[in-house]
C-alpha cells in the first residue's frame, strides 16, 4: 500500500492494524456496530505506538487525547481508513501528526460530531477547508519523521507525548 492513494485495509484487531498502519494514517474503530471512533496514528518510540483522539463520553467531557494505541483499540475491531484522500489531496505525514498533537488536551465542544469523534479525523487534518475554521492549526514542527529520516518515529515529540 502507498500512501499517495486512498487507502482502506482490512478490519483487523491489535496488534494485526500495526502490519498496515503508516504515520498520518486516521484508524477507524467499529464502536459494536453503533458508531465509529477515530484516531490518527502519530508513530512509534521503540516498542509503544502511539495516536491521537478525540476522548469522553459526552459533549461536556471530550478532550483530545494522546494514548498507546492498543488503549483504544484493544480487542475491538479496527481498519486503516484515510476516505478523505479520495476527495482532498492528503497533507504530508509529518504535518498531519503536527496538527494532531498540537490539539492534545484541548477541550472540544462542538456538538454533535464530538459524539463520533469525527471532528478530529476530519479534512482540517489534511488541509481541506471547513466552514468553522480548521479545528487542527498548523503546529510547531513536532512529531513525524525523525531528523534521520526514519519513518514512523516521533522525533523530537516524545517529550511533549510522554511528559
Amino acid at each position: 500500500m502507498t500512501t499517495e492513494t486512498f487507502k482502506k485495509s482490512p478490519w483487523c484487531d491489535y496488534p494485526t492494524i500495526l502490519d498496515h498502519v503508516q504515520t498520518g494514517d486516521l484508524i477507524e474503530c467499529d464502536e459494536m456496530g453503533i458508531m465509529r471512533h477515530w484516531a490518527v496514528y502519530i508513530g512509534s518510540l521503540g516498542a509503544n505506538h502511539y495516536i491521537v483522539h478525540r476522548s469522553g463520553n459526552d459533549k461536556a467531557d471530550a478532550v483530545i487525547k494522546q494514548e498507546l494505541i492498543q488503549v483504544l483499540f484493544l480487542n475491538r475491531k479496527c481498519r486503516v481508513n484515510n476516505y478523505l484522500d479520495e476527495r482532498h489531496s492528503p497533507n504530508p505525514p509529518e504535518v498531519i501528526v503536527d496538527r494532531a498533537i498540537s490539539r492534545v488536551r484541548q477541550a472540544l465542544v462542538i456538538g454533535v460530531a464530538v459524539a463520533t469523534g469525527s471532528t478530529l479525523a476530519g479534512p482540517s487534518l489534511i488541509g481541506a477547508t471547513i466552514e468553522s475554521g480548521s479545528l487542527l492549526g498548523s503546529a510547531a514542527s513536532l512529531g513525524g519523521p525523525s531528523s534521520s529520516g526514519t519513518s514512523g518515529s516521533l522525533g523530537g515529540s516524545a517529550s511533549l507525548l510522554l511528559g
